[in-house]
């Protein structure tokens, strides 16, 4: 299956490609609005949460920030990842594919503009925020950790929503929970002592302590935890591949289009 995969290599590529052109037409400002949409909304958390919660300072604009754009891409590729084989059902009736494509298309292609709005958080770091760091290094691993988990998540649930509908609205649902409890508006110090085990269970807050470490501290991401959460990434894809591959023949016999 591995080898049958690679040959849809190139398809996946311009498939994302194609996403991304097709998006862009859409908006009057083009590829400038995937950096102006996660800005925008951290402008507005940070006047309801920072004036509310009196944290006014630059540091925890930055703070908010680094929380808040690693958080949208996680949100919108699962978003987009799990419904991206359900989508392309009139595809696959006519040609078998591997059910592992059309998720990953859509996980690239909000990876990809990730990818574009980290780079100007990092240009803008440089000049008037926490500077340059040599631990910047260190933001591919914890990137890949980011994407493993998103990837295997997508697998999972674009079987899942493909059987049962209410999977999506249960995901958006359990989403909506984790926006608040994972640390984007509050540091770990916040969460009290016997609490912060349970908060760490959470790979996504793991993550956003990482990036956090890394980009407003100067310091690396604690190997421990960032493990933990790549055992998280390691299962998730392994158990989606798994999946994918276990419906594949009869993924489109079983299913009510």
């Amino acid at each position: 299956m591995a080898s049958r995969f690679a040959r849809y290599r190139d398809i996946v590529f311009y498939r994302i490609w194609a996403q991304l052109k097709s998006e862009a037409r859409q908006n009057y400002l083009g590829y400038l609005w995937f950096a102006l949409e996660p800005m925008l909304m951290t402008g507005i958390f940070f006047l309801v949460f920072g004036f509310l919660l009196d944290s006014r300072k630059p540091e925890y604009l930055w703070f908010l920030t680094v929380g808040m754009i690693t958080w949208q891409w996680f949100d919108a590729a699962l978003s987009e990842g799990m419904m991206g084989l359900k989508m392309k059902f009139h595809i696959l009736m006519q040609m078998p594919l591997p059910k592992q494509i059309f998720p990953l298309v859509h996980v690239g292609a909000a990876t990809w503009r990730f990818i574009c709005v980290l780079a100007v958080l990092l240009v803008v770091n440089m000049f008037w925020g926490a500077g340059f760091s040599p631990y910047w290094l260190l933001l591919p691993m914890v990137l890949a950790v980011q994407l493993g988990i998103i990837i295997g998540l997508s697998w999972l649930l674009s079987i899942a929503v493909s059987y049962f509908d209410d999977t999506q609205k249960i995901t958006q649902a359990v989403m909506r929970l984790f926006f608040y409890l994972s640390g984007l508006f509050f540091s770990v110090e916040r969460v009290p002592a016997d609490l912060q085990v349970a908060f760490y269970a959470n790979p996504m807050a793991v993550l956003l302590q990482s990036y956090r470490d890394i980009l407003l501290y100067h310091r690396p991401p604690n190997p421990a935890l960032l493990g933990y959460a790549a055992l998280w990434a390691l299962g998730l894809m392994a158990a989606g591949w798994a999946l994918c591959n276990h419906v594949d023949k009869r993924l489109m016999r079983e299913v009510v289009v």
